[in-house]
């Protein structure tokens, strides 16, 4: 699917529509429509990072996630395994669009508009966080499998490596009051950061972590996050 405009414009689109109060209109294969809540509301049922990380400890989370490598390796670097989790409420029609290293609502109908990929899924194959760069749309067979290999009771799903930087691994920092959360690369300061997605490539396990609940309104350990804007 492509992506209307170039990235210049496609972004000066999305911080008008989330700084000026306009709205965008997501036009992608199955999204939304005008007035269409289904995203806000699926992304509203989440668990807290706290909850979904919980469910990991009710389940033998060590011994399938061999399986889901398995599952993952016949669609190569393409897809990866995800702690499904929301960050803050969303308002109706608002969805999370990914736009680069930052993630934050954008409303769902107006005038203006961009496209979007759906980029992560819950084990029914819901989206439920989308990006503005073109994503691998998830195989049928592959929710299939995933199904038959990860509990149900575990808050886990599948998310598109598409455009991923593996170079560093990662870590979300969430502000709370400009309702976005943002990628930086992982250092020994915030090594305890919980672990939120893993892949594979080459057979070798790699993760990218999560520190949304040490961060909030852009501080860490009592230092502000300065020259950061979502």
């Amino acid at each position: 699917m492509s992506i209307l405009g170039s990235d210049k414009n496609t972004d000066s689109v999305l911080e008008a529509a989330h700084g000026a109060g306009h709205k965008v209109q997501l036009d992608s294969a199955e999204v939304l429509t005008k007035g269409d809540t289904r995203a806000a509301e699926l992304y509203n049922s989440l668990p807290s990072l706290e909850a979904a990380l919980n469910s990991l400890k009710r389940v033998n989370f060590d011994e399938f996630l061999a399986d889901v490598s398995d599952l993952l390796a016949p669609y190569g670097d393409g897809f990866g395994l995800s702690l499904i989790h929301r960050h803050f409420d969303l308002l109706t029609d608002e969805m999370m669009v990914e736009n680069g290293d930052t993630m934050k609502p954008v409303f769902a109908s107006a005038q203006d508009y961009v496209k979007v990929c759906e980029k992560r899924w819950d084990r029914e194959g819901r989206a439920y966080e989308y990006s503005i760069e073109e994503q691998n749309p998830v195989p049928s067979k592959l929710l299939e499998d995933f199904r038959r290999v990860v509990p149900a009771d575990a808050s886990l799903g599948l998310y598109s490596r598409r455009g991923d930087d593996e170079s560093v691994q990662w870590v979300e920092f969430t502000n709370d009051d400009q309702r976005c959360h943002w990628l930086v690369p992982r250092t020994e300061e915030i090594e305890g950061a919980p672990q939120t997605a893993w892949y594979s490539k080459d057979g070798r396990p790699l993760t990218r972590g999560c520190g949304s609940t040490c961060v909030s309104n852009g501080k860490k350990g009592g230092v502000i996050k300065k020259n950061r804007r979502c």
